[in-house]
């Protein structure tokens, strides 16, 4: 299970897409591209400066994406330990294969994650990720619902 802060920022990142979601399905066609990129803290050559959204600050990207929407397999509805509303994102076998090596090298420096060009956030790697993560926060269901539905919008059965 992935760690308290991968949960954290994975919640934020969905709170960034909440203001564009309805609590019915998105078009069937729509995709939203999502990728997970190593980042620094510091500018380096090579890598690109980027405003991260929550919380303000400034990141420096490397160029390449680590993993993207292609290598999420599901995002599904469920309660949390405390029966709260959250959301189960599991990852396709390469996508879970991707996480865990990028969490192993990057480990205490920032992963950012994108969505449609934009860092909406950009944890510190604290631990090693696995094959799927659990959004947890003080969501209603239909929220939970809209996010789920938007992740999933034209992802591949």
């Amino acid at each position: 299970m992935a760690s308290s802060r991968f949960k954290m920022f994975l919640a934020l990142a969905c709170l960034a897409w909440l203001p564009h979601a309805r609590a019915e399905a998105p078009p069937r066609n729509t995709r939203h591209k999502v990728e997970f990129r190593r980042a620094e803290r510091e500018p380096a050559e090579g890598l690109t400066a980027a405003a991260v959204l929550m919380p303000p600050r400034r990141v420096y990207l490397h160029e390449a994406a680590d993993a993207t929407d292609e290598d999420i397999a599901e995002a599904r509805a469920v309660l949390d330990r405390r029966s709260h509303p959250a959301v189960l994102i599991r990852f396709t076998e390469d996508g879970a294969k991707k996480m865990t090596q990028l969490s192993k090298h990057h480990k205490d420096r920032p992963l950012a994650i994108i969505v449609d060009g934009r860092v909406i956030v950009a944890p510190e790697l604290r631990t090693t990720l696995s094959d799927q993560a659990m959004i947890t926060g003080n969501f209603t269901q239909s929220e939970i619902d809209a996010m789920v539905a938007f992740i999933n919008a034209d992802q591949p059965r």
